[in-house]
């Protein structure tokens, strides 16, 4: 659906952009707007505490070891947007603003259907079985404890906004600098879910299936443990920049710019722990209720911290006429220093803050500038 609108968008603006006469480039056009489409990837996101240790062995026993296969729980980004607009003061001066946001999700296993253990098999050895599994610094290794499902998701969300006064400069015969002072709004969200259930081999606790229940006339349980934790981080603070520009033939230019930017704001994080948990399981609806609980541990903070981001932007641009380009490019955004977030430690039972990350949005880009 954003796709769409994102390409509707861009088609509205080439369409007016088109109905507007020509302008003579130079001083003529007093305002611009620019709308890109974005596809970022994203790197530094903390790596999940969920591996599955599987241990293998010849067929004379001379090579024997442990394989930690880490179950991957990688946030993968949808298509965005970067907007961007201009208003020209006059001698060389403008007020602009930039616009972007990213959203990406990403999920293993789930409270329906038993986790696939073996498809992790490293498959270095014929004879190769499941020893372990490690969450929360703990090991679940017999038949007891080995569970049944295991779930995990994770979600990132992240917007920066700058409102920025920019002198426009010439540095050659072809070609300009932007030079920016301004300010920058920025948000940051995150949530971790994880989670590992039993069932009973012997037809009690059969898990929370959705196709049995269809044939079931009583309700199903299913025993658990899980953690969920929550950030929101909020960011003001001064940024500079600069914005680069060169004609390198006809109607083709080159540009690229860096942001830096120095935020400072509070981080709110909250989650909890639930042990021993007993879930039972509607035969009809297959919704959730909560039979009774062991073991709860929560957690609530609230911190300052600062920031600095670093943006930088490449691309060619292609002139179709004086008031419209069209543009391919790159453009990455990398925070630097966001605390980790808060993960469980079952041996000390206790929240501990995880190591802080550099994180990174970063990928290719299309798009339309109109000037008026």
């Amino acid at each position: 659906m954003k796709k769409s609108l994102v390409i509707m968008f861009l088609a509205a603006v080439t369409l007016v952009a088109v109905s507007v006469p020509a302008m003579a480039a130079g001083d003529s056009s007093f305002a611009s707007l620019e709308l890109k489409y974005w596809m970022p990837k994203l790197s530094g996101e903390a790596e999940t505490p969920v591996a599955i240790i599987f241990h293998g062995h010849d067929e004379e026993y001379d090579a024997c070891h442990d394989i930690w296969q880490w179950v991957p729980l990688d946030p993968v980004a949808s298509g965005s947007f970067i907007a961007s607009g201009k208003i020209k003061l006059g001698d060389g001066a403008m007020l602009g603003i930039n616009y972007w946001s990213v959203k990406a999700a990403g999920s293993f296993g789930s409270w329906q259907e038993p986790f696939d253990f073996e498809a992790y098999a490293p498959g270095m050895f014929e004879d190769e079985y499941e020893d372990y599994v490690f969450i929360w610094n703990e090991d679940y290794w017999n038949d007891y404890y080995w569970p049944d499902y295991m779930a995990g998701s994770k979600k990132t969300a992240a917007w920066a906004l700058d409102a920025k006064y920019i002198k426009s400069i010439n540095i050659c015969e072809d070609g300009t600098a932007d030079l920016s002072v301004g300010i920058r709004k920025a948000n940051l969200n995150r949530s971790v879910d994880l989670g590992i259930g039993w069932g009973d081999g012997d037809g009690g606790y059969t898990g929370v299936s959705v196709a049995p229940l269809q044939d079931s006339e009583e309700p199903l349980y299913l025993y658990r443990e899980r953690t969920e934790s929550t950030q929101d981080f909020s960011f003001l603070g001064p940024q500079v920049g600069i914005h680069t520009r060169k004609n390198l033939w006809g109607p083709v230019s080159l540009f690229g710019g860096v942001d830096l930017a120095l935020l400072y704001g509070t981080l709110n994080e909250t989650g909890l722990y639930v042990g021993n948990e007993y879930v039972g399981v509607d035969s009809e609806s297959g919704e959730e209720e909560l039979e009774y609980m062991d073991d709860l541990a929560l957690f609530d903070r609230s911190i300052k911290v600062t920031v600095p981001t670093f943006d930088v932007e490449i691309g060619l641009s292609y002139a179709i006429r004086n008031n419209i380009e069209v543009t391919a490019g790159y453009y990455n955004s990398t925070w630097i220093g966001v605390p980790g977030p808060m993960a469980w430690d079952e041996d000390e039972w206790l929240w501990r803050p995880a190591q802080d990350k550099s994180l990174s949005y970063g990928g290719l880009t299309i798009g339309a500038k109109v000037s008026f």
